[in-house]
């Protein structure tokens, strides 16, 4: 079998063939593979593609290496389970409904027993919170954004549960990832979405490190 129909299959027949001997578990295992499968597959995905071209060339340095790789990306992008990290050092947008900004704005002005607003006041409420998206949070667990129409922005209160849940300001949102691999936290209201790929990184630079180390040791050798 040559490494031209290798490289026609995918990520679940190359795991089966290469149970089938020694042979074709080093033929399965070649880095063009699934270097090749890897960029195929991670095409449209939050910014992995350009990620793993700034180490391609380094990871060709020792065979197996672009497979290991692939798991380890794969494996990243399952997991749904949040860290301090993974909110931290991530840029966040948070984005509103038009129907949960209208019915905010119809409570707060019957709590303060004002007449309801004319449509061009409403349309201005909803262009300022278009604008103000961005989300920004903190290792000390705060965050802030400029959501707040009728107020400056000031640093809410978050937390990350045992089960994975996150608690914004209180309220519990749940994180999840979208097709293209992006972090999203939502309560079915707020979302927060994020291009989440700074874990990606983290993990890949974790990676990088130990094969550092291995290169050490094989010069030593």
């Amino acid at each position: 079998m040559s490494l031209s129909i290798c490289n026609e299959l995918d990520e679940e027949n190359l795991h089966i063939l290469s149970i089938v001997s020694r042979d074709f578990n080093n033929l399965t295992s070649d880095n063009n593979i699934w270097s090749q499968l890897a960029l195929r597959r991670w095409e449209h995905k939050q910014g992995i593609k350009e990620i793993c071209e700034e180490n391609r060339i380094f990871w060709f340095k020792k065979p197996g290496t672009w497979k290991i790789v692939y798991n380890i990306v794969e494996r990243e992008a399952q997991r749904t389970l949040l860290d301090v990290n993974d909110l931290v050092e991530n840029s966040w947008i948070c984005t509103v409904s038009q129907l949960s900004q209208l019915n905010e704005t119809i409570k707060l002005y019957a709590r303060q027993k004002k007449a309801m607003p004319n449509q061009n006041y409403l349309k201005n409420i909803d262009n300022r919170l278009a604008r103000n998206q961005l989300v920004t949070f903190s290792p000390d667990g705060t965050y802030t954004h400029n959501h707040e129409v009728f107020s400056r922005s000031w640093p809410f209160p978050w937390s990350i549960a045992g089960d994975g849940s996150v608690s914004l300001n209180h309220q519990p949102f749940t994180p999840s990832r979208s097709p293209d691999w992006k972090l999203i936290i939502s309560n079915g209201i707020l979302a927060f979405t994020s291009p989440g790929n700074g874990s990606f990184r983290r993990k890949l630079k974790e990676f990088n490190s130990e094969l550092i180390t291995e290169f050490r040791q094989d010069h030593l050798r």
